[in-house]
């Protein structure tokens, strides 16, 4: 009788120490590891686990190994690395192999995407510390009820065609006060880049060309506006909101009718009069970057590189001068 018990006790320790195992085995990876800087896996159905407090990319790699040895049905397809304020995050995901390209998001290293095959794989070095915390956004700051905006470009035979929006602060306050601040007295656009161009639909800029204001004002999104009168129809300027620099300093010019961005809570807040046909001209005369792929020159990229690296990379891209505000009294057909 007491031999038994001995024997179930050292069974039932054996068994222990077999699920505590891997927990206390550091083992390197078991397999590679496809690096996309500033990608993010398909968004759907998102990632199954996040793991905070990351010091070292082996942490990461074992984590997604183990997940995939416990699971047939959901194996681990790779992580997104995120260098959050004052630590290291990483997502896991479960999904197909093939990588689809996303608006960056905000503080994403990029996309660790796991081989079908497994194999060695060399343990990287450790992870640099965390990047400091951005400096507080300043407050928003109520703007004119009504205003002009001209955006000035390169665009055109003499480089200087000019975009001129009309802006109704009740349309969408917050995009309205955000545009004024950043148009007027900050000057975040001067110098900017026009990221993005989907033929005959939009265009986009929204980065800064100073790493100074990117770091101050593309952080910090504006609070949501309630869809106004404006809906996304041609020559409607809204705040994109993808999450990243998106509803911060990203915007989009509508070249055709994208109502059905509405639903999606992205409110115009500024319109191309109809009858101004040099603005559609100009914009429909911007140099598209990527025209092979509808994504653009990825925001989060060139808000670190700057634009000596958007020129190598991209050349032709256009961008915009300068931006002016002029107040006015009324409305000017919006």
């Amino acid at each position: 009788m007491m031999m038994t018990v001995i024997m179930n006790n050292v069974q039932f320790l054996c068994s222990l120490c077999l699920l505590l195992l891997p927990l206390i085995t550091a083992n390197p990876p078991t397999h590679t590891y496809t690096f996309h800087a500033s990608q993010s896996p398909p968004l759907s159905p998102g990632a199954f686990e996040v793991a905070e407090g990351i010091t070292s990319l082996t942490q990461c790699y074992n984590a997604c190994d183990a997940f995939a040895a416990k699971s047939s049905t959901k194996p681990c397809a790779g992580f997104t690395l995120i260098n959050s304020t004052g630590a290291y995050l990483c997502a896991y995901y479960h999904l197909n192999d093939a990588i689809t390209p996303n608006p960056p998001q905000h503080e994403l290293v990029g996309w660790y995407q796991q081989s079908k095959n497994p194999s060695p794989s060399p343990s990287p070095s450790p992870l640099p510390p965390p990047k400091p915390k951005p400096p507080p956004t300043p407050p928003l700051i109520p703007g004119p009820d009504h205003y002009i905006a001209t955006l000035h470009t390169d665009v055109g035979p003499n480089a200087n065609a000019t975009i001129v929006f009309n802006v109704a602060r009740a349309n969408a306050p917050h995009g309205a006060d955000q545009f004024y601040r950043l148009c007027g007295s900050v000057g975040f656009y001067n110098g900017a880049a026009l990221i993005r161009v989907v033929p005959g639909n939009m265009v986009e800029w929204g980065p800064s060309s100073s790493a100074t204001l990117n770091a101050e004002y593309g952080h910090t999104p504006i609070p949501n506006d309630p869809m106004g009168s404006l809906s996304n129809t041609k020559g409607t300027l809204t705040f994109n909101n993808d999450g990243g620099m998106g509803r911060a300093t990203v915007l989009f010019l509508n070249l055709a009718n994208n109502s059905k961005l509405d639903a999606k809570g992205l409110v115009p807040f500024a319109t191309i009069q109809n009858d101004d046909k040099e603005s559609f001209t100009t914009a429909q005369a911007i140099f598209n970057p990527t025209p092979n792929s509808t994504a653009g020159v990825p925001a989060q990229e060139y808000a670190n590189y700057g634009n000596k690296w958007i020129a190598e990379h991209y050349p032709g891209i256009n961008f915009i001068t300068g931006c002016s505000i002029k107040k006015v009294a009324a409305p000017l057909g919006i």
